[in-house]
């Protein structure tokens, strides 16, 4: 039995080596002028929904209020438009940067919560407090206004990122430079923000964190402890940040579920070091990632100019491993996630084509030659595959996650007609990749045993069959909890989903196989 096992971890390394995704589908979408999706993620009914920013007023893009608007897409599950929407008024509706990753999440009601920022006051936003505030807007399955709130104070503010809490509530980080409005306890320059809101958009509480030079926030995750991990960046070295180690450092905060400071960390070396997005991986630790051009103090294996940073974290902010990714040129880290092997896949915009990184379809070297790098690491960041998709012209990655059928999807924007890239509309389009799983090979066949999991999505309950005996089965939220625990002894098993939430559940068989579960 043991030899068995160790040539069943040969087999499947040297597949999982040896074999890198390929594109299933590639959509471009837009019209002649900017657009471009910053989250996407996978809607109840098996499609996807993407939030980013238009300035066109044609092709797929109608509706458009003025200058740039927030433009929201539904997709079907081959990526054709189902509906689409621009959210804005007669100014700037956008949020500011790269590296939004958190900025639409379904709701437990299947709409959608949509946050950025915005510079109007009329058309779909009322409520400005400033210059610019935080923009919140709720919609409706079908994507109508249900509700929307300004956000801020007589200055700037940002949203970044937005998650909704085990009890319905929303948690919103960002960042703000205000004192007034809704925003107090501003400590200087620039803080991170976060706020709590109700399900009706009322502001529960709200917490500036920081200190006296520019600080910010990138991401949010409620912790399986019920509290909260944000992280971000940091030119400080007072108020809440005990540590800087030169220019910008990484940041994360440990909050409380009503947000005080439970503990902070300051990570990177003597040049400019960003966290973009972080995640609770399955083991309770933190998987976060960014980008850093130091290569000292915490950073270590700079390949040259700025590599992607990724860093594993534990429960008490200490670094269990961190890794360099990229080339001689520079490489940015925007979005992680681990998937249901236990694994992690990383989406960057990457401009080399050495080190790390092959295949690159631009001028690398060239700004206007940069990649979408995706890359699948293991538990302790070794790369597994990599692959670069574009181009001749620049393409940016924004987004990333993991489909039902054990692929991936990527939101990106590119300026390319050729290489991956068919369909360009003008300009720089909004594009959507769909690729297939590694897993999916015939070799793997007769390794991972045959299940079949109906209905799902499901009402009230779930039948498993499986071509080999189901000891035990074990349900988590997205969150990471636990909700169900099971014996069965048996090829086929019933899983009463009645009383369950509405919502997306992971299903664990043996402790080793993981399905996703759709609960209407």
């Amino acid at each position: 039995m043991k030899n068995a096992y160790f040539l069943v971890l040969l087999v499947c390394n040297f597949i999982f080596l040896n074999a890198q995704p390929e594109i299933d589908w590639q959509k471009c979408l837009g019209g002649s002028g900017i657009d471009y999706p910053n989250t996407i993620i996978q809607t109840i009914d098996g499609g996807y929904i993407f939030s980013g920013t238009t300035t066109s007023v044609d092709g797929d893009v109608t509706g458009n209020n003025g200058d740039r608007d927030t433009w929201v897409v539904k997709l079907s599950t081959s990526g054709d438009i189902e509906w689409q929407k621009c959210l804005g008024g007669s100014q700037s509706d956008s949020p500011l940067g790269f590296g939004r990753s958190g900025l639409m999440i379904q709701t437990n009601d299947n709409g959608y919560l949509v946050v950025g920022a915005t510079e109007s006051n009329d058309g779909d936003v009322s409520g400005n407090h400033g210059f610019r505030d935080g923009w919140v807007v709720k919609l409706s399955t079908s994507g109508n206004i249900e509700w929307q709130k300004c956000l801020g104070g007589s200055n700037i503010e940002d949203i970044s990122s937005v998650i909704q809490t085990s009890n319905g509530d929303y948690v919103l980080v960002g960042e703000t430079n205000s004192n007034d409005g809704d925003v107090s306890g501003f400590n200087g320059t620039k803080d991170a923000w976060i706020l709590k809101l109700s399900p009706n958009g009322t502001i529960l509480w709200q917490n500036c964190l920081g200190g006296s030079a520019g600080d910010g926030a990138s991401s949010v995750i409620e912790t399986q402890s019920g509290g909260y991990f944000v992280s971000g960046w940091s030119h400080s070295n007072d108020g809440d940040v005990l540590e800087n180690k030169g220019s910008s450092d990484g940041w994360v905060v440990k909050l409380s579920n009503n947000g005080t400071i439970e503990w902070q960390k300051t990570f990177g070396g003597s040049g400019t070091d960003m966290l973009n997005a972080a995640k609770q991986t399955s083991n309770g630790n933190y998987i976060t990632i960014g980008y850093s051009n130091s290569n000292n103090g915490d950073v270590l294996g700079n390949h040259g100019s700025y590599d992607i940073w990724a860093l594993e974290l534990t429960d008490s902010g200490a670094i269990v491993w961190q890794k360099c990714f990229g080339g001689s040129s520079w490489d940015y880290g925007y979005s992680i996630i681990q998937i249901t092997d236990g694994s992690y896949v990383l989406t960057s915009t990457v401009n080399s084509d050495d080190g790390d990184i092959t295949g690159h379809h631009g001028n690398s070297g060239n700004n206007s030659g940069n990649d979408v790098w995706a890359a699948n690491l293991s538990t302790n960041g070794d790369i597994v595959w990599q692959k670069c998709l574009g181009g001749s012209n620049s393409d940016w990655a924004y987004s990333i996650c993991e489909t039902p059928d054990g692929g991936l999807i990527l939101a990106n924007n590119t300026g390319s007609n050729d290489g991956d890239v068919s369909g360009n509309q003008g300009g720089a389009d909004a594009w959507i990749v769909k690729l297939n799983s590694v897993l999916s090979t015939n070799e793997l066949s007769n390794i991972i045993p045959s299940i079949r999991v109906f209905p799902n999505p499901t009402t009230s309950k779930w039948t498993i069959e499986s071509s080999r005996v189901i000891n035990t089965l074990t349900l988590f939220n997205l969150l990471g909890q636990k909700v169900l625990e099971q014996t069965a002894n048996n090829t086929k098993v019933s899983i009463d989903a009645s009383n369950l939430k509405t919502g997306v559940y992971m299903l664990q068989i043996n402790n080793t196989i993981m399905k996703r579960m759709i609960k209407r």
